[in-house]
């Protein structure tokens, strides 16, 4: 198989997911419906510019053809390869379980000691712990509210760790230190797009709780945080 018979056949798998969602398909186009689509579809959207781009090499494709009716544009390796990829995401997107499993998430309760926090950080190397009190999310422990606290209070306070609890350091967070809930179902180009809403608003997306239905009432499954965003990012180009 050539490259432009590669390139077409993963052109109409796209032209195939867009018919999925747009009954007038036919009617309104690939171009028109990729627009419209992508406004509400997160993974369309992080493909649109270059979609519409092999729109473009796709009517050069089947539209121009030489004196013995071949393809006058025969698409590089690379943009086979691309294009190819682009079918498979659309088509079956990465979940947030696929890169990074099903490793238990260390939590801790607001009656804690802060010598156990310190311990779990320690041995996990976390820089964010989840905070419950009882089964209620409290909100995220970090490295920093720590920080923060060490710095706010005297040194006898600082040597009695053993005495401080969770809750009294956690008065330390920041106000702007946002936490979000998503089900285990998420894609990656969900969680990517969270951390780039947030940024885009000048704002910290602290953590994503993934849990099995995204309800903060439930077990944490994973935690991810921005320092994870290059390997889902990784991901997503191949």
């Amino acid at each position: 198989m050539d490259n432009s018979e590669r390139f077409m056949q993963a052109f109409r798998s796209i032209e195939g997911y867009l018919s999925r969602f747009n009954e007038d398909y036919r009617i309104d186009g690939f171009s028109r419906s990729l627009r419209d689509l992508s406004k509400r579809d997160k993974v369309l959207r992080s493909f649109l510019d270059m979609l519409l781009e092999y729109a473009e090499l796709r009517n050069a494709i089947v539209h121009t053809l030489t004196s013995d009716a071949k393809p006058i544009a025969e698409p590089h390796d690379e943009v086979v390869q691309d294009i190819e990829r682009i079918a498979r995401m659309l088509n079956n997107p990465p979940k947030v379980t696929s890169v990074f499993g099903y490793e238990k998430v260390a939590t801790i309760d607001i009656k804690d000691s802060l010598e156990k926090a310190l311990t779990i950080i320690a041995e996990k190397s976390y820089s964010q712990i989840p905070v419950y009190d009882g089964d209620e999310f409290i909100g995220i422990l970090t490295t920093n509210a720590v920080a923060r606290w060490m710095a706010g209070v005297d040194n006898e306070e600082r040597a009695n760790i053993r005495k401080t609890r969770v809750r009294d350091v956690m008065k330390y967070a920041e106000e702007d230190e946002a936490v979000e809930f998503v089900s285990r179902k998420s894609t990656l180009f969900d969680i990517v797009d969270s951390f780039g809403e947030f940024s885009a608003l000048g704002k910290r997306l602290e953590a994503i709780l993934v849990t099995e239905n995204g309800r903060r009432s439930e077990t944490p499954l994973q935690i991810i945080t921005i320092w994870d965003v290059p390997t889902m990012s990784a991901v997503l180009r191949k």
